[in-house]
């Protein structure tokens, strides 16, 4: 819209109208409204100020156009000006964003370079201690010859070249054997040199790695290795100990690249330099520990949290982008550096290239505004034109409405602005007459509120945190026998009524809630008038912050729940007696099988016919079998679940001493945790003492050459367990029926396998015999994850 001296008056007339910034009441606003109309009729002050200027400038023509050429220069400037001020502007910021941006991505690329090189390292080391474990796992050097020993150490020294020299030490610290890459003499010299740093009689526990040192006949890095070896219990019975060649290191960190010319080192917590691409420095026992990566791993460790990369001098003496990686074994670190050149290359062409367009837009930005200082100064010369005639006599507005569209908008502005202030004053009406049914409704909204207080059993309290004032409902006080307000309401009257032994959880909960601005709900004793004390469920929340955003109110209700603690307390005590009879059920089962155990006993070591005498002590074993289910229910506190993997552990133990004691046959079962109901557990017992029975009388004649071994296995897989019972004994003769075979154990096996469990059966072999006994999870309440 065009301006002029008429429009000032407007202006002015408007500054005067108060009714858009005042909300008073309907007869001031009447007032103020015909003021206002008053001052519209008659211009002047800055009106007329502003005609007698429309005048001057309707007598001198050549100044008027000196002032218009200035402001169309003056709009050209101020354009160009401006558009260059908020491309800067936005184009600095935008750099300064990209920059961040891209400064982000260039760091997380390099810790990301220097995680990876990190894993390979960590690799590197943790390949050679699987090896070396898996060696230990699958050779158990406890029962193993001398020969036997250094046959496996030698497979290991061929196996791994970075092997040097393997020593195994029983748990006295005493060599057993040894397998070396070295000569005889520094074969020992390197074992009287491990036997001195040995600590004491005790074997390590667990596997270490020492700090590195340098070969001084080969000049290269070597790090010592250890690794407890245990029997099949886990009793430590020795250690292994490794002299590793850290050259194989230096290969794979000189492999490793970061970027195109950027590279990778590794140092160790005291910052000596353990490998780099330059293998003189390292030979030397160079020190980095002054590199900024180097000094922050030596002071923070491996227990820090993300590293960031950051700017420093790196070892190469130029500025690079660099970071670190902890390897937890051993305490070493692998640090990546990238010169800070190939680092910021990218970022460097974007800020250039985002130069040089900011520039071109400038450029063009000036054009623009000289192009649009010329269009839009000549509007205002009509304008100028338009107010001189107003000046002149043409001042009724009303009368006349005619020149260009800008002068025909100001006389209709004139000729509504009485009619938009009756429009004003209605809608202030409307409003006022809206905030009063708006208050109307609150207050119903309120009574509503204040009913549904009175009305409920609980009781509503509202604290004021910074005060301590609270306000608590009339059924809070008759909740715990007072009258409405007999007490005063306040933090302090409320934590003197709570049960000393709950003063401390309460206050935790609400301080926790108060500081995280959340909710809490805590269960306490609260007392009555009567001095009796009654249960009471507290839940409040946050229900008011400061400009800070620090809790100011919280709000909440008490529910009296003293009747659900009571019939709490008789359910926990019916259940224990439950529990009590429950188990003495259990352990008179127990003695009635035992009673049975001793009469199968004695009526087989009367029996003269060795026939009936090994089938009453079959029928012993699975009585045993049976009991031993009982006796471990008994001393569990889970009376309907047995866990499995204890309990053949120890049938195992018994078949072993009743079948094999002098036979030297191993029964292995598998580790785990496997719990079973008891109508489940106690089929899969029968089941592994007959297949277990079975093979130490029949699997392993005498003359055998390899020894007797029995492995027993429940696992879970999917939602179906699988039993597997093997052994490395001779096997079953080929096509022989074992479903209809005449042996008495066998059918049971098959019986108890399909219909007891609902499964099925399978027999594998030879070499030796596995029977494996599939039967489906969810029968019964079998589980996997221990007693509810």
């Amino acid at each position: 819209m065009k301006t002029g001296p008429a429009a000032v008056c407007i202006k002015t007339a408007r500054t005067s109208y108060p009714c858009e910034q005042e909300s008073g009441f309907h007869g001031d606003l009447q007032v103020r409204a015909f003021t206002v109309a008053s001052n519209v009729s008659t211009p002047s002050g800055a009106c007329s100020r502003a005609l007698q200027t429309g005048e001057e400038a309707m007598t001198s023509p050549r100044k008027s156009a000196v002032t218009t050429l200035g402001l169309s220069m003056a709009m050209a400037l101020a354009f160009f000006s401006l558009s260059v001020a908020v491309l800067l502007l936005y184009s600095g910021l935008d750099a300064v964003r990209d920059f961040r941006a891209q400064e982000s991505d260039i760091f997380n690329k390099q810790q990301l370079a220097a995680q990876n090189a990190a894993k390979t390292v960590s690799n590197f080391i943790n390949e050679n201690f699987s090896v070396l474990e898996t060696a230990i796992g699958l050779s158990p050097f406890d029962r193993m010859s001398g020969t036997e020993q250094k046959q496996v150490l030698q497979t290991l020294v061929g196996l791994r070249p970075a092997f040097r020299h393997l020593v195994l030490f029983d748990d006295r610290n005493e060599v057993v054997a040894q397998a070396s890459r070295l000569s005889s003499y520094a074969s020992k010299a390197f074992i009287d040199r491990l036997k001195e740093s040995l600590p004491g009689k005790n074997p390590p526990v667990e596997r270490t790695i020492g700090p590195v040192h340098v070969n001084p006949a080969t000049s290269e890095p070597m790090a010592i290795m250890a690794l407890p070896v245990k029997n099949v219990l886990g009793d430590v019975q020795g250690t292994l100990i490794v002299e590793l060649n850290l050259k194989f290191m230096w290969d794979i960190v000189d492999r490793l690249k970061v970027g195109e010319t950027g590279y990778v080192y590794v140092a160790d917590r005291k910052g000596n330099l353990l490998a780099f691409s330059d293998s003189g420095r390292v030979l030397k026992g160079e020190s980095v520990e002054q590199l900024e990566a180097v000094a922050e791993f030596i002071r923070k460790g491996t227990s820090a949290g993300p590293v960031l990369a950051t700017t420093y001098r790196g070892i190469l003496g130029s500025t690079v982008v660099g970071t670190y990686a902890p390897l937890t074994t051993p305490d070493w670190a692998v640090i990546a550096e990238l010169p800070w050149e190939e680092a910021y290359r990218e970022l460097l062409l974007g800020i250039v290239t985002s130069m040089g367009i900011t520039l071109a837009m400038a450029v063009l930005a000036g054009f623009f505004g000289v192009f649009a200082a010329r269009r839009f100064a000549s509007p205002l010369i009509d304008l100028t034109e338009t107010a001189s005639r107003i000046a002149g006599g043409e001042r009724d507005l009303q009368a006349e409405v005619a020149g260009p569209r800008e002068v025909a908008h100001l006389a209709t502005a004139f000729n509504s602005m009485t009619a938009q202030l009756r429009q004003s004053l209605q809608d202030l009406q409307k409003q006022f007459d809206e905030l009063k049914r708006t208050e109307d409704a609150y207050r119903r909204s309120e009574e509503r509120l204040r009913l549904a207080v009175e009305g409920t059993s609980d009781g509503i309290w509202d604290w004021d945190v910074r005060t301590g004032q609270t306000y608590f409902s009339p059924s809070y006080y008759t909740m715990v026998g007072y009258e409405p307000d007999e007490f005063p309401a306040n933090y302090q009257n409320w934590l003197q009524r709570v049960h000393p032994d709950d003063v401390e959880e309460a206050v935790r909960l609400a301080q926790r809630a108060i500081a995280e601005s959340s909710s809490f709900v805590i269960e306490f004793r609260f007392k009555t008038k009567n001095g009796e004390w009654r249960w009471v469920c507290g839940r409040g929340k946050a229900a008011g912050w400061d400009a800070d955003g620090n809790t100011t109110r919280m709000a909440g209700f008490h529910s009296d729940i003293t009747e659900r603690k009571l019939a709490e307390q008789q359910t926990r005590a019916a259940l224990e007696e439950k529990e009590v009879l429950l188990r003495e059920v259990h352990h008179r089962v127990k003695n009635n099988l035992q009673a049975i155990i001793y009469l199968i006993r004695s009526e087989a070591d009367q029996c003269e016919d060795k026939r009936g005498s090994r089938f009453l002590g079959e029928l012993e074993e699975r009585a045993r079998t049976m009991a031993l289910v009982y006796e471990q229910l008994y001393q569990s506190e889970n009376l309907a679940r047995i866990e499995m993997v204890q309990y053949l552990s120890d049938l195992a133990a018994n078949l072993a001493q009743a079948f094999g004691a002098d036979r030297d046959i191993p029964i292995a079962v598998e580790p785990g945790k496997i719990w079973l109901d008891v109508e489940i557990g106690m089929p899969c017992g029968l089941i592994v003492n007959e297949l277990v029975t079975n093979a130490l009388k029949h699997a392993f004649p005498p003359g055998a050459q390899e020894r007797g071994r029995i492995s027993v296995a429940l696992r879970k897989e999917h939602e179906r367990y699988v039993l597997r019972v093997s052994d490395n004994g001779v096997g079953l003769p080929p096509g022989l029926p074992w479903r209809e075979a005449r042996s008495l154990g066998l059918r049971l096996v098959n019986l108890w396998a399909t219909h007891q469990l609902g499964g099925t059966i399978a027999v594998e072999g030879p070499p030796g015999t596995a029977f494996v006994v599939t039967f489906p999870a969810r029968r019964g309440r079998a589980g996997q994850n221990g007693p509810c």
